[in-house]
């Protein structure tokens, strides 16, 4: 999935809405830096900790746990495409 469509999608789940940015006649739509930024991206992965599993279904509970784990990288690293593809995986399943 391109950023800008996961970041669309991380947007409806974060309950935020897609505001115009305008340069000069140029108008785009600024999805945010989720891909990029883990100022952006932890807010979202918190949220996804603090939901109920139980309330999930079997693929959405182990997407769940994905997230969780691209946390925890090799070592001391933690590679941020990781964990903003493992949110995407879990945001495909759990808005559908």
């Amino acid at each position: 999935m391109e950023h800008k469509e996961g970041n669309i999608l991380i947007n409806k789940f974060m309950e935020k809405e897609i505001t115009p940015v305008v340069y000069s006649a140029l108008i785009f739509q600024h999805q945010g830096y989720y891909h990029k930024d883990w100022n952006w991206l932890m807010p979202v992965v918190i949220k996804i900790n603090q939901l109920d599993i139980t309330d999930m279904d079997d693929n959405c509970g182990l997407l769940k746990m994905d997230v969780e784990n691209s946390l925890y990288g090799i070592g001391n690293h933690t590679d941020m495409g990781t964990v903003w593809e493992a949110v995407i995986n879990f945001l495909k399943s759990y808005l559908k």
